[in-house]
């Protein structure tokens, strides 16, 4: 990991880090995301390509582009204000408890970067079996 001033960094206890992103990422910070809610036709929703609209796949969509297996239920999205071209283009319609959610999204980085996307795929690939479910790991393992 390369932080701005040139210094290098290292993640000692990636295992801990995402122990502890899991815990804390829904009372921390999703409260913080501003969710709203959205109804779309599920058949559309699926086939939806985010990049034009500089927004990402979450959740249950993201996972099911990892491991081809899941049938989402909740479709969430990440993406950075404003909203309006996004919400028009996917023919969204505000509802409390709609399956489209849409987050903001709280990283910065560049979109195009086959580097990130494969070690994404390939911890992946070393932390959960084919069916999708966590594997289990001794506590040495690195990601």
């Amino acid at each position: 990991m390369q932080l701005t001033g040139g210094a290098a960094r290292r993640i000692l206890e990636p295992l801990r880090l995402l122990e502890e992103w899991v815990t804390h990422y829904h009372t921390t910070l999703r409260p913080k995301l501003h969710p709203r809610r959205f109804d779309a036709g599920a058949d559309m929703i699926e086939k939806v390509d985010l990049k034009p609209y500089g927004a990402y796949w979450g959740g249950e969509v993201a996972a099911d582009k990892l491991v081809h297996a899941l049938k989402p239920a909740t479709f969430t999205i990440y993406a950075r204000e404003p909203l309006a071209g996004l919400v028009a283009g996917l023919r969204l319609r505000a509802r409390p408890g709609g399956s489209v959610e849409i987050l903001d999204a709280f990283w910065n980085f560049a979109r195009s970067s086959a580097v990130r996307t494969w070690r994404l795929q390939s911890w992946h690939t070393r932390t959960f079996s084919r069916h999708g479910r966590p594997q289990h790991r001794s506590r040495d393992s690195h990601l």
